[in-house]
């Protein structure tokens, strides 16, 4: 596959382009290259073949869109012609305003005022490369289906059909080369392949799509499929541009290596399946969302094959399953994914419903209508994910259950956070300790507050040691957590890990040392020399948690230091928590609520302040829901001076309402951990020893 040569496109004419005549007059050497990657010898081609043979180009585009509209290619997107009607919908009608909305930020798309063409290049109102990624994605267009489907406006699909030849000649020439700009990148290759097909066969029967937009989608679809097929990613973008390559080989077979390109998907994806989930069924980036992502990707291709009858591995499924059982142990109690890593706050019940009755799985029914159908999973209510390594605690599966999420597991292989140790909380029926979210990867809010702070540690449940977080870890395992590390009985969960690469100078914007590590984060030996440069020698955090089921938690942190130390943990509460400090307690006040109390406990003079909406080089407390959103939340951080190795414990006690008073007595510590009493309001006392690192000898009753 080459670059168009010679003779520039008339790119002003693309308005006047109706029928097959008008696109084969303006673009003959591209009808022809369509012709060239066919497969001419089917028979179901031979009226193309014939008018080719008789030198009738015009003639044979004709037949090949005639094939297109009586043949049974791709049946399972073929629709019905919809009734012509005047109904609108805001959406489509927006957009025939030019004014597009993607991840929640919307823009006016200019126009090239010589040709009337979008500027498919235009990164929107906050200067945003997601924004023009997403514009050339074609989500857009196939919203102005949907809704011609929905009302009959026919209006909608005379602009889809303008907007698709806008891009498809915008569009040349095509570049056969791997590019990160707005119109050829893998992921937007992938969404339009997938977009088109719904849209060329669903609109089959429609005069009003017209055959000049038909067959110049034709024409781009061996680009695609050099694209998708040449220059194709990692992570869970592979999931996504391989799955549209077998989805244009089976809605196309027509094309001459529509086979190989199903072929090479399915075994790529079948490798990358066993290859990206980890045994407990985690997808190895270990970011919630992006888990999804690759799931989704990976049942689009499950689903397509099934339905064009071309059978996938049987272990394919039984991968799938894996990873539907991953997201129904992490998801909370509000049917929401935990915010971890990049990820965004997404409702994930109806679809977990889906699978529940795909795989036959009522136990998933049951997690995901919180206890109102199906069958309580088997077991404790805490899952460990040992390669992964999180850990889930919960109570209960109804929505006032107690959940939190405890990160002690590698890294992960991409969209990455500094968050090893961190802890997020939910009871009673909020969210209550967060992770801040992602924020945005580019334009104006990413860079205020994705690198100074999405990214690095000041935005978790961690410690800053002498201002400073935490560096990239190890990405990937190969072995799962150890056992003596972690231990759920029916009377409490135990987990615990530490953490040693923290940064050798203050991470913030205005550190571009650090700034570069995160910028390019690879696995190349000038990398970890750059993490190994800039790390601090000789300085660990330990941390161990103890949940008492359906009561409260215990966090007990030791930070291991030869020298003196300035200590700031951090408390990142969900924007809706109104926060109190009494005394060196805090707690939210939120009345007939779910609130939180956390008490500290241990020889350390704490001092605290509660941060919201710091900005600046160095901000603080903010939330980010979903991309390109960002609020103030309370953070509360605590500060204290420690001449050395210094261990200390935080009791956080949930309630419905007032919080009770907590007692904590700081009873003994020895090198393997602490012995403490803890008294809730008027309840009897609970005492017990944590150890520092070791299950085995947790002690607590």
């Amino acid at each position: 596959m080459t670059a168009e040569p010679a003779n520039p496109p008339i790119y002003q004419e693309w308005k006047s382009l109706h029928s097959v005549a008008d696109v084969y007059k303006m673009y003959p050497e591209r009808i022809h290259a369509l012709f060239a990657a066919l497969d001419l010898d089917r028979p179901e081609l031979a009226a193309v073949k014939a008018a080719l043979a008789g030198g009738d180009a015009i003639a044979a585009a004709e037949a090949l869109l005639e094939h297109y509209r009586s043949g049974d290619s791709a049946k399972w997107l073929r629709r019905t012609r919809v009734a012509a009607e005047d109904k609108t919908t805001q959406r489509s009608e927006s957009i025939l305003e030019d004014q597009l909305t993607f991840q929640t930020i919307t823009g006016k798309i200019p126009r090239d005022p010589r040709t009337g063409s979008y500027e498919w290049r235009f990164k929107g109102p906050q200067h945003d490369n997601e924004f023009a990624w997403f514009l050339n994605r074609h989500g857009h267009l196939k919203d102005l289906w949907i809704d011609y489907s929905a009302t009959g406006n026919r209006r909608y699909i005379q602009r889809l059909d303008e907007q698709l030849k806008d891009w498809v000649v915008n569009s040349y020439p095509y570049p056969a080369a791997k590019k990160m700009d707005g119109m050829w990148r893998g992921l937007e290759a992938s969404f339009r392949v997938k977009f088109w097909s719904e849209i060329f066969y669903g609109l089959m029967a429609d005069p009003q799509f017209s055959p000049a937009a038909r067959l110049l989608l034709l024409s781009s679809l061996p680009e695609h499929a050099h694209y998708l097929r040449n220059f194709y990613s990692g992570n869970n973008w592979i999931t996504m541009e391989l799955s549209a390559l077998a989805i244009l080989g089976l809605a196309w077979p027509e094309f001459r290596e529509s086979a190989n390109w199903v072929a090479f998907s399915k075994k790529s994806l079948s490798d990358e399946l066993s290859r990206q989930v980890y045994p407990d069924g985690a997808q190895h980036e270990l970011t919630s969302m992006y888990h999804f992502v690759a799931l989704d990707n990976f049942e689009q291709l499950a689903g397509i094959c099934r339905q064009a009858g071309s059978p996938l591995p049987e272990t394919f499924d039984k991968n799938l399953e894996k990873m539907w059982n991953y997201l129904a142990g992490v998801i909370m109690p509000n049917g929401r994914i935990p915010l971890n890593s990049d990820s965004d706050s997404l409702d994930m019940s109806k679809r977990l419903l889906k699978a529940a009755e795909r795989y036959h799985r009522p136990d998933w029914q049951y997690v995901a209508t919180q206890g109102q159908a199906g069958e309580p999973p088997k077991g404790l209510p805490s899952i460990l994910f040992p390669w992964a390594g999180q850990l889930i605690s919960r109570n209960g599966w109804d929505a006032n259950a107690h959940w939190s999420f405890f990160d002690i597991g590698p890294w992960g292989s991409s969209h990455q956070q500094q968050d090893h140790l961190h802890l997020s909380l939910y009871a009673h029926g909020r969210d209550l300790l967060v992770d801040s979210g992602r924020f945005a990867y580019f334009g104006d809010l990413a860079n205020a507050l994705f690198y100074p702070y999405a990214r690095l540690s000041r935005s978790h449940n961690v410690i800053l040691i002498d201002g400073r977080g935490q560096l990239p870890d190890v990405k990937l395992t190969e072995k799962p957590l150890d056992e003596t590390r972690v231990r759920i009985t029916p009377q409490w969960d135990y987990a615990a890990s530490s953490f040693s690469s923290f940064e050798k100078v203050a991470g913030s914007a205005q550190s571009p040392q650090i700034r570069a590590i995160f910028e390019k984060l690879t696995d190349s030996a000038e990398h970890q020399e750059a993490v190994l440069e800039h790390k601090e020698v000789g300085l660990e955090h330990q941390r161990a948690m103890l949940y008492v089921r359906g009561r409260y938690w215990i966090v007990l942190d030791r930070v291991i230091t030869p020298k003196p130390r300035e200590l700031s943990p951090l408390w990142h509460f969900h924007p809706k928590c109104e926060v109190k400090v009494q005394g060196s307690e805090i707690v939210t006040v939120n009345p007939g609520l779910g609130n939180l109390r956390i008490t500290p406990a241990g020889p350390v003079p704490w001092k605290v302040e509660i941060v919201k909406g710091k900005e600046g080089p160095d901000p603080q407390g903010w939330y980010s829901v979903t991309y390109n959103q960002s609020e103030p939340s309370p953070t509360t951080v605590y500060h204290a001076k420690v001449p050395g190795t210094t261990a200390f414990a935080w009791v956080m006690v949930p309630a419905k309402g007032e919080v009770p008073p907590v007692k904590v007595e700081w009873l003994e510590e020895t090198p393997e951990g602490i012995r403490l009493r803890v008294t809730v309001g008027n309840e009897p006392a609970d005492e017990g020893f944590i150890p520092f690192q070791n299950a085995a000898k947790v002690v607590w009753k």
